[in-house]
């Protein structure tokens, strides 16, 4: 178990099994202006072991959690659930800006899977600091919070790093890049062919450049948590494939009520196989509990 500046609570969740479920009790924020507890569940697709990995971590500054859908194999997923932490922790700037931090490590942890030929993975964090929310992310595993004021009801989600997504198609076109169309489906043109715009690794055999248009550069958004702030959602593209960021909120809101995060992230995962989903399956469920 690594030790990253006297941490209390560390739980580094790494598997391949078909199915694992825990809960993480609740913790005080540093500023001690509320409570979060956490639940996680993965299983593994019909086709293969499964390919997510993910960690979660608290001290006494900070909650840090990061989801990692892995393709090509595990071998990248594995290396960034076991390692960037670590990689974040060498950062010069950790303590002066986080943003620029971790957009630094996301471009270290790249390098490091130079080696790692033909295999990557999308990477989403989020690190709460007090009461600063930071949530980075490079591919289609979503984040999607859920405010509610008593009154009006809202939700922010994080973009899904895809070639169809307007955005994303045009930094592809202008850098170069080929947008490959079967269908309905969309790829990054080049030796990778991959179905994400943004990832960590995804290097072709001896290349030292990613495939034109394709990137490991997050996309980072920052929030000062309040009163409004209810849950948040943490999980890889099988649930999004078959469901809206509304369709979860709906979901987790109904299951809260009543049980825990664990189980809300059950619900999701359930529901997801109903609809037909047969990729590798994870939610992480982060519930806040105000004390004012």
């Amino acid at each position: 178990m690594k030790n990253f500046n006297n941490i209390l609570f560390v739980v580094f969740l790494l598997f391949t099994s078909q199915l694992f479920s825990m809960e993480i009790e609740q913790k005080k924020s540093s500023t001690n202006e509320f409570i979060y507890s956490v639940g996680m569940r993965t299983v593994a697709g019909t086709a293969h072991a499964n390919e997510d990995r993910f960690f979660v971590c608290h001290n006494d500054k900070e909650l840090s959690v990061g989801l990692f859908d892995g393709h090509g194999g595990s071998e990248v997923s594995q290396f960034l659930a076991d390692e960037f932490l670590s990689i974040l922790q060498q950062c010069e700037s950790l303590e002066l800006c986080l943003k620029e931090a971790v957009t630094h490590a996301f471009h270290s942890a790249d390098f490091l899977c130079l080696d790692k030929n033909l295999q990557g993975s999308t990477a989403l964090l989020l690190i709460i600091r007090g009461n600063d929310l930071l949530i980075a992310h490079a591919g289609d595993s979503r984040a999607v919070l859920y405010k509610f004021d008593g009154q009006e009801k809202s939700f922010l989600a994080t973009r899904d790093h895809k070639p169809n997504d307007p955005d994303e198609r045009k930094r592809i076109l202008e850098l170069g890049g080929q947008i490959n169309v079967s269908g309905t489906t969309f790829r990054v043109g080049g030796h990778v062919n991959l179905t994400v715009s943004r990832s960590i690794g995804d290097y072709p055999k001896r290349h030292m450049a990613k495939d034109k248009g394709l990137t490991c550069q997050p996309e980072i958004l920052t929030r000062n948590i309040n009163s409004t702030y209810k849950f948040i959602i943490l999980a890889s593209d099988g649930i999004w494939d078959v469901m809206t960021s509304e369709d979860a909120i709906h979901e987790v809101k109904k299951v809260l009520l009543l049980a825990s995060p664990s189980r809300a992230a059950k619900r999701l995962i359930s529901l997801a196989q109903q609809r037909g989903s047969t990729d590798d399956l994870t939610v992480i469920v982060i519930k806040f509990t105000h004390l004012g």
